[in-house]
């Protein structure tokens, strides 16, 4: 599924990809997932936030008001930080978009900064 969602984001299909999204994690199964799933379906849930909050996909007649509380993602995601350090560029970047949506200049820019000397300590 999550490469269903990738093709539909690649394509610039983002109501699908919302779609697909929303049938993945209202499945009875999805609980079932383990804890590092559950944080790539998070990632891919904070990003398709960005399309709700950039008016690229419509979730009016969705059951979900608000796929995943943006705030709390970066609190939660904790396994990527250890065990997936590729996919902490992603998570870097949802955060500084979301920032700047919220005109939080300052701390977008310490968050690049921090990712700066992070990535040079490599």
């Amino acid at each position: 599924m999550l490469l269903h969602i990738d093709i539909a984001l690649l394509t610039k299909s983002y109501q699908q990809a919302f779609d697909s999204y929303e049938a993945a994690i209202r499945h009875r199964d999805f609980g079932r997932l383990n804890a590092t799933s559950k944080e790539e379906w998070k990632i891919y849930g904070a990003y398709i936030y960005l399309l709700v909050i950039f008016k690229r996909v419509s979730i009016s007649n969705s059951t979900i008001q608000q796929p995943v509380d943006p705030t709390k993602v970066l609190k939660e995601i904790s396994i990527y930080t250890r065990d997936k350090k590729e996919l902490n560029v992603a998570i870097i970047v949802y955060s500084i978009i979301l920032l700047i949506h919220q005109h939080n200049y300052t701390k977008s820019l310490k968050v690049m900064m921090a990712s700066r000397s992070t990535s040079a300590a490599t």
